[in-house]
């Protein structure tokens, strides 16, 4: 009987368990590759659905105007200083305080970098320009009365960069 030289059969198993680390690496390094392919597929559709979102959102606002003829006439009378009884004045408030729940959340996409609103924008919202809100004492008033219930950050923003 002839005997077994295990120094060939030892150098065998480490060529092939070389080979198998090269096959293994490949095979993660693709995975690698594919999982980073799908992240950025899904950022890339958070960001348009956050974009959709706001999009939704504005659309929303202007849809709710145009179709809510009392809300309309109440906005137009104050605009024209023309007294507003208790209920409307109390709607035109929760209209504006709805308004910065809504500024709040763009803001905060802003401040994460999901959303992009130049301060020129924001400034332009609350512009003394014919319609501007800052022409709007109740949208003064109803910020002032409410601030309280905003994030910090965004009480500080609309302070400094819109109202200034």
């Amino acid at each position: 009987m002839k005997a077994i030289d295990w120094t060939k059969w030892s150098a065998f198993a480490e060529i092939l368990s070389a080979i198998a680390i090269v096959v293994t690496l490949l095979y993660l390094a693709d995975q690698t590759r594919e999982l980073r392919v799908q992240t950025e597929q899904n950022n890339a559709a958070l960001e348009a659905q956050t974009r959709m979102s706001h999009a939704n959102r504005r659309s929303d606002y202007f849809n709710r105007l145009s179709t809510d003829p009392a809300l309309m006439q109440i906005m137009a009378r104050a605009r024209m200083g023309e007294p507003l009884d208790a209920i409307e004045e109390d709607r035109l408030m929760a209209h504006y305080v709805a308004m910065f729940i809504g500024w709040q959340w763009e803001w905060e996409e802003h401040e994460r970098g999901r959303l992009d609103i130049p301060e020129a924008a924001w400034r332009s919202a609350f512009s003394t320009k014919s319609g501007g809100l800052g022409n709007s004492p109740e949208a003064r008033k109803a910020w002032e009365q409410n601030r309280e219930l905003f994030q910090p950050g965004f009480v500080a923003f609309i302070d400094s960069v819109v109202l200034e």
